[in-house]
């Protein structure tokens, strides 16, 4: 039997996690929509936005560890990273590793669902870079290579005067 403070705490931090995932989950879900408009300003935010909540995530991910460990040296098994939650929830109280079990399965849910909006994220981020790149090099185009009169300062180019030949001017 794990320590009820113990199993009290890895349960709390596995539902502080999925609440930043659920919050994380609607920055992306936001983000995708700002880079599907092309919302430079609000993609910014949100990527600040997301950036905060992934470091949250990862604290509690740190703290949930160590409290893993801590049930699993409680159940006597190996303190040395190696032990998987199938191992310590095969050592547990069923009741207690369903409640666990279950827990881990919402967290892991969301999880993916993140990450499915992400990899999109990612896509249309890659999608709205080539555009500002391609929009950056057309405004950025020197036009004594186009063949226009005038430079970007809208000074006139200085041309060369066209050289007359004899030819068709005297017969």
């Amino acid at each position: 039997m794990v320590e009820k403070i113990l199993k009290e705490n890895y349960l709390k931090a596995v539902k502080e996690q999925l609440e930043l995932y659920v919050k994380l989950k609607k920055t992306v879900g936001e983000e995708n929509k700002a880079l599907k408009i092309k919302n430079l300003k609000n993609i910014e935010k949100l990527i600040q936005e997301e950036d905060e909540y992934v470091t949250r995530i990862k604290e509690m991910e740190m703290q949930k560890y160590d409290l893993f460990l801590k049930m699993a040296e409680g159940l006597g098994l190996k303190n040395d990273g190696s032990v998987k939650l199938n191992e310590l929830l095969e050592k547990m109280e069923t009741d207690e590793a369903n409640e666990i079990g279950t827990a881990v399965l919402g967290l892991l849910e969301m999880a993916k669902e993140v990450d499915t909006i992400n990899i999109a994220n990612a896509h249309l981020l890659k999608n709205f870079t080539e555009y500002v790149n391609y929009v950056q090099t057309k405004i950025n185009v020197d036009p004594t290579k186009l063949g226009g009169t005038y430079t970007q300062t809208g000074t006139p180019l200085k041309t060369e005067p066209v050289k007359k030949t004899n030819f068709d001017s005297k017969i």
